[in-house]
């Protein structure tokens, strides 16, 4: 991706600020994004529960908040993803993979392709949907709701075209012609990847931030087995549970406190 674009949704009504940090963002943008969040944090009286959204990593309460799922575009692009301009429309790949419903832009080349997931290649008028033969239902389901709503927001003129993988019924020229050439052969499911989010293999850990002593001081607390009394109100604490980093920040936290939780979860996750 080209530019990182950090998406920042607000569920005030749920108490909830989740900042969206893109694969490829900066340093700098990872640092506003948490120094912005504080800043909301701060305007809303210091209530709401602040999540950290990584891309490929996206909370099931930050999907839902989105009716037609999450899609993820390449950046640098004037374009959105629904607008059509016949003579300047640039062709994109686009991913679905797993039970989450967040659509990925890939590089738009047969080699991005596996067996496991579904795939849509958005041509303008024509939307190819390419599900592979070993792909989740799932992935099928949410791989037909997208190309159908794409198809939808571009009539007349727009067609979906489907290929299935299995039994050999993706045999479309046009559609290989766009992903430069059809290949000899097609990534395995194993090769892209498995669909289930990964268990963390680190031990679970227990930070705590503390200005107790008159200066900011960071420390680990806790580890393997972290319990509710481990917790105070008047700091704040980072908590590795393996497959998440949470910022827990007490009642009585001081500001000092509060400003670097969020900022320190950034550099350790």
């Amino acid at each position: 991706m080209n530019e990182i674009r950090i998406l920042d949704i607000h569920e005030i009504q749920l108490g909830n600020i989740h900042f969206w940090l893109g694969a490829e963002s900066s340093q700098d943008e990872i640092g506003t994004a948490a120094y912005k969040t504080v800043e909301l944090d701060d305007l809303l009286g210091g209530s709401p529960v602040e999540f950290r959204e990584c891309q490929g990593y996206e909370s099931h309460s930050f999907v839902k908040l989105f009716k037609n799922g999450i899609q993820i575009l390449a950046g640098g692009v004037d374009t959105g993803f629904r607008h059509v301009e016949p003579k300047s429309f640039k062709p994109r790949l686009f991913h679905i993979k797993g039970k989450r419903a967040v659509v990925s832009e890939v590089d738009l080349n047969a080699s991005s392709l596996n067996e496991g997931d579904v795939f849509i290649l958005d041509n303008g008028d024509d939307i190819y949907l390419w599900v592979g033969q070993k792909c989740d239902i799932n992935e099928s389901w949410k791989g037909v709701t997208v190309a159908d709503e794409l198809v939808a927001v571009r009539k007349p003129k727009a067609k979906l075209i489907r290929l299935d993988q299995k039994g050999g019924k993706d045999n479309n020229e046009d559609f290989w012609k766009l992903l430069g050439g059809h290949p000899k052969t097609i990534k395995s499911a194993a090769d892209g990847g498995s669909d289930m989010e990964s268990e963390a293999k680190r031990k679970h850990e227990l930070w705590q931030l503390t200005d107790k002593s008159g200066r900011l001081e960071f420390k680990k607390i806790a580890e393997g087995v972290i319990k509710y009394e481990d917790f105070k109100a008047e700091d704040v604490f980072i908590a590795d549970v393996g497959d998440a980093i949470i910022c827990w920040v007490g009642s009585k936290a001081s500001k000092d406190e509060k400003n670097q939780g969020v900022r320190v979860l950034n550099q350790i996750s």
